[in-house]
């Protein structure tokens, strides 16, 4: 029996399929496995709770400094959260973080609302400029972190950022990321049992086709039959390949 008989069987058909299925998952988890630093920011809401166009002569807003207040007024709740697997030390803080508004937004008010382990995380804000709040905590553990909330005044929607530069992250992350990982390591799944679909059909058909080329040559029939069993799955894989690297 030749190799290519004996590699027809439908057992080495499984046999492969869940090598290279063991190989992908193997890849994707053992990247994913490996130790990160990660803070996760997110902004939950921003609410508009006061319409500066309610605000009348009889209606006036004042704040903690006894100033009036002429433009809205928005809450905004959010989360800081170590997502990563390595405790974030003081020696590698380069920036200190700090969470920004707009430049047309003013703080009134701020809190944090929950926290992991207050006695040890210690997190605190502390408003060092109109639209700036500095971070700082005892103890910045894996999954420990804190949320907050943000009473402030614009004329328009503020936009919500966390700053600074701890060693070894590059940017500070939406929860949402998680999620993506997940999508993509279904997708990487999918698209290579795609691949190895389609490798096994054209090696199953290639025999055929190659003794019917010998026979049908001259006709156009058969060379659109090529085209949607050799071209279009070959198209397909490239397809896939390309939205792969794309992510």
């Amino acid at each position: 029996m030749s190799f290519y008989n004996d590699f027809k069987k439908p057992i080495n058909y499984i046999g492969l399929f869940l090598s290279i299925f063991g190989i992908v998952l193997s890849i994707i988890y053992g990247t994913i496995s490996l130790k990160s630093k990660k803070i996760n920011f997110q902004t939950d809401s921003i609410t508009k709770i006061i319409d500066k166009e309610l605000l009348t002569n009889k209606i006036k807003l004042v704040d903690s400094n006894k100033n009036e207040i002429i433009e809205n007024v928005f809450l905004i709740t959010g989360s800081i959260i170590n997502n990563g697997d390595i405790t974030i030390e003081e020696s590698d803080i380069r920036i200190p973080l700090f969470i920004q508004l707009d430049s047309n937004a003013s703080i009134i008010d701020y809190a944090i609302t929950e926290q992991i382990d207050s006695v040890i995380s210690k997190f605190a804000l502390v408003k060092t400029d109109t639209n700036k709040l500095s971070v700082s905590w005892g103890f910045f553990d894996p999954k420990y972190g804190f949320k907050f909330k943000i009473l402030c005044k614009a004329d328009t929607k503020p936009s919500v950022m966390l700053k600074g530069k701890i060693l070894g992250i590059k940017d500070f992350s939406s929860f949402k990321i998680d999620r993506e990982l997940v999508k993509k390591t279904w997708f990487y799944i999918l698209v290579f049992s795609l691949l190895f679909y389609y490798f096994m059909y054209m090696l199953e058909l290639f025999p055929k086709f190659k003794n019917d080329f010998l026979q049908e040559k001259d006709n156009k029939i058969f060379y659109i039959q090529i085209f949607l069993y050799f071209i279009s799955p070959i198209l397909i894989t490239l397809l896939c390949l390309f939205f792969i690297f794309s992510l």
